[in-house]
């Protein structure tokens, strides 16, 4: 196989023998031979064609290679763009004075009266041949327009540098005359006593970004609303307090089977978010109706006496010799999860030692700490185990 001039290749050629002039083993030779020439053709035709299949897929993923390398040329020329813009828009805020765009545009109003002073002079100068009037007549919608348009224009101007002008507030000092229209007459700023002229003031502030508030039917926004507090786990009474104090009214209160005298739910929950004033329900424990059992070794009621006192009940005479004092409040911080507002907020709902937190119901203790009942559970049972070590 040799070389060709195109770069490309073609295989060799054998002369032609005859076979008969040959002896039988030369003969044999030759035709192994001719049998391996065959084959290595063979081969290296297969070769070549594998060959030329990979070149072409190599040329095919140069051409995707090339394809690619322009897009993300783009690509980066966009970005580099970008960065351009931002680094500009940078440059700009960092550059931006208040104070100086604030002078500027008082300037710049100053520029507008006076042109419209001496325009004005010119519209009504008698003749061209009088001397000025001291005041030049200007129609009022005229004025109006064009310091809408100026506060537009200055307003435009601060908003690429992150800042509004706002809070325009114009005083003109000026004659009124009202023929042919309302026409003002303002001063001209040359030759004019400055106690005369008109003021202007604005103020300049960073751009908020603009947020559209809901206004409900009645116009109240979220920012009026309130937060309900928790009442769960409270005595009625100090629900009423807790809710007037808040600046929510008493709505329903109904009754359930539960701890008597306690907030067992409240409507809307705790936390949620509310119109002052309005009516939060109630659902409180009912009191059990006392049985036969529980009022055996009960001691009567003294009559009362002349000021109507009836003297200590028995329970209360059973509570007093036994002397059995308040539970002390425990640190309920002391449990993993249970920081100063978990803490503030099982207080509030009457949950103030570990034995309470650990007889009160899940639920309740989700309720009155605005958390989850998983983490409600946790606390449960560390309140148990803290309660046994404290006995």
């Amino acid at each position: 196989m040799s070389s060709g001039g195109d770069g490309g290749y073609t295989l060799f050629t054998r002369s032609t023998v005859d076979a008969k002039t040959l002896e039988p083993d030369v003969r044999a030779e030759l035709g192994g031979l001719y049998e391996a020439t065959e084959q290595l053709n063979t081969k290296l035709r297969d070769e070549l064609a594998e060959l030329r299949a990979e070149r072409d897929v190599l040329r095919t993923r140069v051409e995707g290679l090339d394809a690619e390398n322009d897009t993300l040329a783009q690509r980066l020329g966009s970005l580099a763009a970008e960065v351009d813009r931002v680094a500009r828009e940078a440059e700009a805020a960092e550059e931006f004075d208040p104070e100086a765009f604030a002078a500027a545009m008082r300037a710049d109003l100053a520029d507008l009266l006076d042109r419209e002073d001496r325009e004005a002079r010119e519209v009504f100068r008698p003749g061209g041949a009088a001397p000025l009037p001291t005041l030049a007549s200007v129609p009022a919608t005229r004025v109006f327009a064009d310091f809408a348009l100026a506060a537009e224009e200055a307003d435009a101007a601060a908003a690429d540098s992150g800042f509004a002008v706002e809070d325009l507030s114009v005083t003109l000092r000026t004659g009124v005359r009202h023929e042919d229209g309302v026409a003002l007459q303002l001063p001209g700023l040359v030759g004019a006593d400055a106690a005369g002229l008109s003021d202007v003031s604005f103020a300049v502030r960073p751009r908020a970004t603009p947020s559209a508030a809901p206004v409900g039917e009645d116009g109240v926004t979220p920012a009026d609303l309130r937060e309900v507090p928790p009442l769960v786990g409270r005595s009625l009474a100090a629900a009423r307090e807790t809710l007037a104090a808040a600046g929510f009214a008493v709505g329903a209160v109904t009754e359930d089977d539960g701890e008597p005298g306690r907030v067992l739910a409240q409507l809307p929950s705790s936390y949620s978010l509310a119109e002052p004033g309005a009516p939060v329900d109630l659902t409180v424990g009912r009191a059990a109706a006392p049985d036969d059992d529980s009022l055996q070794g009960t001691r009567p009621s003294a009559a009362p006496d002349a000021a109507g006192d009836t003297g200590p009940t028995g329970e209360e005479t059973d509570r007093e010799s036994q002397g059995t004092p308040a539970a002390e409040p425990d640190d309920l911080e002391r449990i993993d999860g249970i920081g100063p507002t978990y803490a503030e907020r099982l207080v509030d709902a009457g949950i103030e030692t570990f034995a309470e937190l650990a007889a009160a119901d899940v639920d309740r203790v989700a309720a009155a700490a605005n958390t989850s009942t998983s983490r409600a559970d946790d606390w449960v049972a560390a309140a148990g185990r803290l309660a046994g070590e404290t006995r």
